[in-house]
Parts: C-alpha cells; sequence; structure tokens
C-alpha cells in the first residue's frame, strides 16, 4: 500500500460522493419573484462587494499565512497568485475560486461569499460543485484528494500549478 493510499481510500470517497451526488439530484419545486423597482438606480451601484482579489487577501491574512503557503495548499502558481493579488478586478474560473475556497480552508459558508465575489454561486447541476460542496461539508482540504475524485469523475482538477 503506498502513501496515498495509506491516508484514505478514493473507493470510499467516491462512494460518499455518489451518495451526496443522488441527494443533490433531487429536485424540489421552487418559485422565484422578480420585482419591478420603481428607482431609476440599481440598489447598490455605486458601492459595490469586495472583489474576489480582495476578498482572497483577506481571508489569507485572517488565516495568519504567507502568499507562498496560500498558494501552494490551492495549487496555485506563483504567477497566477501575483495577477489576483495585482488585478483589482481579477475574475477567476470557477475551479480556481475553489482551489482558493480549498486552500483557504474556508467553511461552506465563506466558499459561498468567495464564489459570489468572483461571480459564481454553487449549484447542483454541475458535478464539481457537487463533489467540491462534499468535501468542504466535510472539512476535507487536501487538493490532492479532492482533484483525485474529480479526475475519477473526468471533471476538471483544481488549480493551476
Amino acid at each position: 500500500m503506498n502513501n496515498i493510499e495509506a491516508k484514505y481510500n478514493i473507493d470510499d470517497d467516491i462512494r460518499c460522493i455518489d451518495a451526496f451526488l443522488s441527494e443533490c439530484f433531487t429536485i424540489s419545486d421552487t418559485t422565484v419573484s422578480l420585482y419591478a423597482s420603481s428607482e431609476d438606480t440599481i440598489p447598490g451601484i455605486d458601492e459595490p462587494d469586495f472583489s474576489f482579489s480582495e476578498r482572497v487577501l483577506q481571508f489569507v491574512e485572517q488565516a495568519g499565512m504567507t502568499p507562498k503557503e496560500f498558494y501552494s495548499k490551492a495549487n496555485l502558481t506563483r504567477q497566477v497568485f501575483h495577477v489576483m493579488n495585482s488585478n483589482r478586478d481579477y475574475r477567476p474560473t470557477r475551479t480556481t475560486a475553489f482551489a482558493c475556497a480549498i486552500g483557504l480552508e474556508l467553511s461552506l459558508e465563506q466558499t459561498k461569499e468567495l464564489l459570489m465575489s468572483a461571480g459564481y454561486a454553487f449549484s447542483h447541476s454541475l458535478r464539481t460543485d457537487i463533489v467540491v460542496e462534499y468535501y468542504i461539508r466535510n472539512r476535507i482540504y487536501d487538493i490532492d484528494r479532492i482533484n483525485n475524485a474529480l479526475f475519477h469523475y473526468d471533471l476538471q482538477v483544481l488549480g493551476s500549478a
């Protein structure tokens, strides 16, 4: 048995993820209502939320991590981190945003905040989202383990390194 097998068994992860997938694909009826605003302006347009880059840097600081610790743990290259750090309007790919959440060991709520700052949201219609959500819910932040599961389902792995 090699070191990776000693830490965990991917087959156990896959069985749990498959069960989680079946739960996530149970569709419930919801109603969405849109209300027209009597205002001529869009609420919040003058005061946008923190950008993705700003949010990541806040989480890195709160975690007490060095930039290198963060981008290594998130499976990102130094170049990607540099672009993220130097461009307030940087918009990551969905998998890069997930990699950042894993590298920062964010809770599910914090991950939702981070995704929202990049213009994304979790979706149970996307298998990648379900796999990542499964690991975050179970507080498993080993990016190699998560990438093995994503690879098993023929999905794009997290990070850029």
